[in-house]
């Protein structure tokens, strides 16, 4: 069985072949993860199946195994199908003889890039989404704001009630958090009761942003509160994000900012 009929056994992992950074060849199962079949992707330059951040990103990779610093990479990245919508996959290089390169790809998209109780991004693919968020916002030249949301009070909620109603109060929050954003928003469930959005600049800023948060999880409180005899509390933290620093940096410091008001919350307990 010769290489090619090899990648073309793989039914579910999507193989293509390239040289000089072109299509070459490609299996059936690239038509059924991006939509594009053969004959239409071979011949074409690689960037047909990204976005143009997605393949600046893809092209550090490339670079090294092309240079044959490396053997075999694998990258998480945002693969864009025929129809033009945005796929998550799994991407793994490797190099071949006589210059080729093989590149397979699997669709990410089964439980890893949406958090199984909230329906939200998951932490993975909030990284994700934002590195791809902000290279489009470095272009326009617009502000990026990153918000940080923990839920106060989830444990005695959970030790009270039960983890069910833990987990409805986390999927409360998950409706304001989508209500308060647009679909264009990178909003994720960070992990436990914590919650992050990356959201592209607003004339009112970060401020705005909170406001609306706290003025929906009021609304949303009335019913939880009389359900449960709890409040719904949300403690907040959000900055401009500076793109000269890195993404991580900017999560540091809406975090501080998030506990800072959940400090104060506490001592005016007292």
């Amino acid at each position: 069985m010769s290489s090619f009929e090899i990648l073309e056994a793989l039914a579910f992992v999507g193989a293509l072949v390239l040289k000089d950074r072109k299509i070459i060849y490609a299996n059936k199962a690239v038509e059924k993860i991006l939509g594009w079949g053969a004959t239409e992707v071979i011949g074409s330059p690689l960037n047909i199946i990204f976005s143009e951040p997605a393949f600046e990103r893809f092209l550090e990779p490339l670079s090294q195994i092309e240079a044959g610093n490396f053997k075999a990479l694998q990258s998480d990245i945002l693969c864009r199908q025929k129809d033009d919508k945005d796929i998550y996959c799994l991407l793994s290089l490797a190099s071949g003889p006589d210059g080729l390169i093989v590149l397979s790809l699997q669709d990410a998209a089964n439980g890893s890039t949406k958090d199984s109780l909230t329906g939200l991004h998951t932490r993975k693919m909030f990284f994700v989404l934002a590195e791809h968020e902000i290279v489009m916002a470095k272009r326009v030249s617009r502000d990026v704001h990153l918000i940080f949301v923990d839920v106060d009070d989830l444990k005695p909620l959970n030790d009270s009630h039960g983890h069910a109603a833990g987990d409805e109060l986390l999927r409360v929050v998950a409706d304001i958090l989508r209500e308060s954003f647009r679909d264009s928003d990178v909003v994720a469930r960070f992990g436990g009761d914590e919650f992050v959005v990356l959201a592209l600049s607003e004339p009112a800023g970060e401020e705005l942003m909170i406001q609306r948060i706290k003025a929906l999880a009021e609304i949303r409180n009335r019913e939880f509160s009389a359900k449960y005899g709890r409040s719904l509390s949300l403690s907040i933290g959000a900055v401009r994000y500076d793109v000269t620093r890195s993404l991580q940096f900017a999560l540091d410091r809406a975090d501080e900012l998030m506990y800072e008001e959940k400090r104060k919350k506490k001592e005016n307990k007292r």
